[in-house]
């Protein structure tokens, strides 16, 4: 069985692990057409997947959280 693709990929911001500002990458996100989740920890930032390579190469340092990814 073949899996569908992800429309929503999610990738993770945790303040410890960067020198990133979050409000950039929140404005970034909003621009196109994502959202974010904030949890106790970390901000989980959903960007459609055809910003994904753009995003990726803009904020290097994030982590890709593929078990979030939506359908």
């Amino acid at each position: 069985m073949q899996h569908p693709e992800a429309t929503i990929v999610c990738y993770r911001y945790q303040a410890w692990a960067t020198d990133l500002d979050c409000e950039l990458v929140w404005q970034f996100v909003q621009r196109h057409g994502g959202y974010l989740s904030i949890r106790n920890d970390c901000i989980d930032y959903f960007v459609p997947v055809k910003y994904q390579v753009l995003f990726a190469l803009a904020f290097p340092e994030l982590a890709r959280q593929y078990n979030l990814d939506l359908v």
